[in-house]
């Protein structure tokens, strides 16, 4: 999955926290920030346009 580098303003609390949160689980804070993204945007889902998706066609049993 390809990344891209966005700026996000924090409060200055927010960030120790996050920096805090970061060191204490042995993670970057980028890796946290991008599953703070993930879990954000699987929570507001409904929220999002539906994928579009194909349906699976399949052929009834003995037909070739």
């Amino acid at each position: 999955m390809a990344r891209r580098t966005l700026s996000v303003n924090v409060s200055a609390d927010d960030d120790d926290r996050l920096r805090l949160l970061a060191a204490r689980t042995g993670r970057a804070v980028d890796d946290c920030l991008a599953e703070a993204v993930a879990l954000l945007l699987e929570r507001y889902r409904d929220h999002l346009p539906e994928q579009l998706t194909w349906p699976v066609v399949t052929r009834p049993a003995g037909e070739r």
